[in-house]
């Protein structure tokens, strides 16, 4: 089996007042792989962030993206580098 080269946190909390909560995405497969487009899917929406040159993407949850989602719910993010995709999730607190 592969190792995926896609790295991102198992659960993120978000707070619903917060104005931004930022995830930390990491690339890396031999080295740090640098300047490339990741997507993220959350909510039905796809959010397009770039690495920088050590292999890492920071995708900010802005508190308009969560305005409509439920306290206390937990929602699935997915996030995708070419064919390498990983599902994770957040948990929206008060």
């Amino acid at each position: 089996m592969l190792k995926s080269v896609v790295n991102v946190p198992k659960v993120t909390k978000v707070k619903k007042s917060a104005k931004v909560t930022t995830i930390k995405i990491t690339l890396k497969g031999t080295g740090p792989i640098k300047g490339k487009t990741v997507v993220v899917n959350m909510n039905k929406k796809s959010y397009k962030v770039k690495t920088d040159k050590n292999g890492v993407a920071l995708f900010k949850v802005t508190q308009q993206m969560v305005s409509k989602l439920g306290v206390g719910k937990t929602y699935k993010i997915r996030v995708t580098y070419r064919m390498d995709s990983v599902a994770q999730s957040i948990q929206i607190l008060k």
